[in-house]
């Protein structure tokens, strides 16, 4: 690396690593490419939350399920949980977990899809999932999957990270809790739906802070910058 002009990051805390090596160092973050000419959500019968990422137990999958089984013992089982993404972990284990549960009418896993499909289901989504765990990576990293859901106009309840309390604090677009309290999650998710103008604001304003701040529009002026 020290043979380098430039060495771009793909996010803010990488460089911290790298601050006795003398060159040039760029953030170009990862944030979503979206197109939203023709956006408009489509209301579902009942409500739907989504999560779009690997599927491991530090990324959540567990705390996902355990919030599904307090949601289905609060709602009398009236939601739905898309959860899409390549299953890392004992599939045998998973699906045992959700059959003991009864989750088969609540719970639909979809495995990999093509990016340009996910937005379907964003569309058909109330509430977007972030439970990551405090693992070292995850505290220092920004989640792609947060800008998504602020893209897809979609409130968002995320785990209680600082950087994420920061982020959906400041732009008033979610919820954060702590996730392996899946009674305090489910109560989240229940005073958000009791409030629907509120769900609508956070989505609107989501959008919004994507539109300004968290898009792929603004950081590839930076990657031009350094080639030219």
């Amino acid at each position: 690396m020290r043979n380098c002009d430039t060495v771009i990051f793909a996010e803010k805390s990488y460089k911290d690593n790298y601050e006795e090596l003398l060159f040039q160092k760029v953030d170009v973050l990862n944030y979503p490419v979206f197109d939203n000419t023709n956006w408009k959500k489509q209301k579902q019968d009942c409500l739907t939350l989504v999560y779009v990422g690997v599927l491991t137990e530090q990324r959540g999958i567990y705390n996902m399920l355990e919030l599904a089984v307090a949601l289905k013992a609060k709602m009398n089982g009236n939601f739905r949980m898309n959860i899409i993404g390549p299953i890392f972990t004992d599939e045998a284990t998973l699906n045992a977990f959700i059959q003991k549960h009864q989750l088969e009418e609540n719970v639909t896993l979809y495995g990999r899809m093509q990016y340009k499909d996910i937005w379907n289901f964003y569309q058909q989504a109330d509430i977007g999932l972030c439970l990551l765990h405090p693992t070292p990576n995850n505290l220092n990293s920004h989640s792609t999957k947060l800008f998504e859901y602020m893209a897809a106009e979609l409130p968002i309840i995320a785990t209680d990270f600082p950087d994420f309390i920061d982020i959906l604090t400041t732009n008033n677009c979610g919820k954060t809790g702590d996730i392996f309290n899946a009674e305090v999650l489910a109560d989240l998710v229940l005073e958000m739906d009791a409030d629907k103008k509120m769900l609508e604001d956070m989505g609107r304003n989501g959008r919004v802070a994507f539109d300004k701040f968290y898009n792929w529009k603004n950081e590839e002026k930076k990657l031009i910058a350094i080639y030219k």
